[in-house]
């Protein structure tokens, strides 16, 4: 059965040389994603053990790609944490998770430590750095490990919403299948340059496990998400529903190129139909909703 880890392999071995993800001036190809990858496997290798953990407090780009993928290699639990919630959340959020490790960037480490400081058990804190990683604290007590008739273990992904945690932990197998139904959804096809301004981070690996390129856009203020969807050629846009009416009502109305984007789609909350009908008026796109894995359109 194949796990993350080996479809991620499989796409490095088959396209080295394509950009796997740009955030800002930062372009990384497959080749890169998977080296930094294994270089992380190794250093978390002695903390974590088959069935655990291994938080993520990382934002939805190159960072988090290479991060799941070197928890997969060492057998571990994916758990990504939302780097948008507050220190009391994250601390509840870990407590309940109890996991082996948690790794984070610079942007996270503040937030990192202080939401570990209380715990009984806090994790190993791994800092990723300029496509590197380094362990600065460690756990003093193993973690709790999960167990699954699938083998090799469990994905978990983490949806937490203030006042509400839910743990979806699946085997790789149903996740793999479910990225694949979200690329589908997506219409992505080789050669897709998409442009993720959600914070979704399925869509980063569905790009990923499709061996096309992923812009990590979810920072950026409108202006710049118009200049770089013309810029970048993008043809797949997804966001969500704010983002869509902000671009509607830009100024520069028939100023922008924007022939190569084919598919938009929104994320998370519903789009009103006023803002899909004004997105269509102003760029001669319809807008697609996608639930999952489902999608519909909205005219």
């Amino acid at each position: 059965m194949k796990t993350l880890g080996d479809v991620f392999d499989d796409q490095c071995r088959r396209s080295p040389d394509v950009p796997a993800v740009v955030s800002g001036a930062t372009r990384l190809t497959f080749a890169d994603l998977h080296r930094w990858s294994a270089q992380l496997s190794l250093t978390m290798a002695p903390h974590v053990s088959p069935g655990q953990r291994v938080a993520l407090l990382l934002p939805v780009e190159a960072a988090l790609a290479a991060a799941a993928v070197a928890v997969t290699r060492v057998v571990g639990v994916v758990a990504p944490l939302d780097t948008a919630s507050p220190v009391p959340e994250l601390t509840a959020q870990l407590a309940e998770l109890d996991p082996a490790a948690l790794v984070t960037d610079a942007d996270g480490v503040a937030s990192a430590i202080a939401a570990t400081s209380d715990l009984s058990q806090p994790p190993a804190l791994v800092l990723l750095h300029a496509g590197e990683a380094d362990v600065i604290e460690r756990r003093a007590t193993p973690a709790r490990a999960l167990s699954s008739d699938d083998s090799p273990p469990l994905l978990q992904l983490v949806a937490h919403s203030p006042g509400h945690r839910g743990h979806v932990v699946r085997s790789h197998a149903r996740v793999l299948a479910e990225w694949k139904a979200l690329r589908d959804a997506l219409d992505i096809e080789a050669g897709d340059r998409i442009l993720g301004c959600s914070g979704f981070h399925s869509t980063l690996f569905a790009a990923l496990c499709a061996g096309v390129t992923f812009y990590a856009g979810q920072t950026l203020p409108p202006r710049e998400v118009l200049a770089l969807l013309e810029r970048e050629d993008i043809t797949v846009l997804e966001g969500v529903s704010p983002l869509f009416a902000t671009l509607a009502d830009l100024p520069g109305r028939g100023k922008n190129d924007l022939r190569s984007l084919r598919v938009v789609v929104s994320s998370r909350a519903p789009v009103a139909g006023a803002e899909a009908s004004a997105f269509h008026r102003r760029f001669g796109l319809s807008l697609r909703q996608v639930y999952g894995s489902a999608v519909s359109v909205v005219r």
